[in-house]
């Protein structure tokens, strides 16, 4: 999955989740809270993906 991807997956700009990546920037208390649970759930975070793509026609 790439940055684009995966920032767009959380609602989040690329650019803002490269920042966080680099220590440019901070992440807030809801970003911090999203990236935890995709790393509890990473299997169910893909797969919720997966059928998103699919629901909307898209390939993944």
């Amino acid at each position: 999955m790439s940055v684009r991807e995966f920032a767009n997956s959380l609602g989040i700009s690329s650019s803002a989740l490269t920042k966080i990546e680099n220590n440019h920037r901070i992440q807030t208390k809801y970003q911090d809270m999203l990236f935890r649970l995709v790393m509890l759930n990473k299997s169910d975070f893909k797969k919720e993906l997966a059928n998103n793509d699919k629901k909307l026609g898209l390939i993944i």
